[in-house]
């Protein structure tokens, strides 16, 4: 995937056909042996963004329970040197985080330059009922 810059004077069309994918998706062994692949170019990628020590990665997963993010984080990220990478978990605001801005607890989580922040949900969601 290659991406460009986007400024706030662009202007994005997105519909439908931008969330679409061009290939069926994988399953079983060709899945395994893709998913091995990429995990070996985040570590090498990892190495190289912490040894650059300009930028920092972040990374966020957002999804309801069960949704999978947790098996996505120990399979995707098995090969990243756990010292360069943080996993941070939001939950149910606490009384403290709820006097403050919402982004408030998120600024302590944010990664360091040369380091990977994945977070697990960006927000709470309360669960419906």
């Amino acid at each position: 995937m290659k991406l460009k810059p986007v400024t706030s004077k662009d202007s994005l069309d997105l519909g439908d056909d931008n969330a679409s994918v061009d290939d069926p998706p994988k399953t079983g062994k060709e899945l395994e042996r893709a998913t091995e692949k990429h995990v070996k170019r985040i570590s090498e990628a990892q190495r190289v963004l912490y040894a650059d020590g300009r930028y920092a990665l972040l990374i966020v997963l957002q999804g309801r329970d069960a949704s999978g993010k947790d098996g996505t984080i120990r399979k995707v990220f098995t090969a990243v040197n756990p010292q360069g990478c943080t996993v941070s978990s939001f939950k149910v605001p606490t009384e403290l985080e709820q006097r403050h801005d919402f982004l408030w607890r998120i600024h302590a989580q944010v990664p360091a330059r040369g380091m990977i922040g994945i977070f697990n949900r960006s927000h709470y969601e309360a669960p419906s009922s």
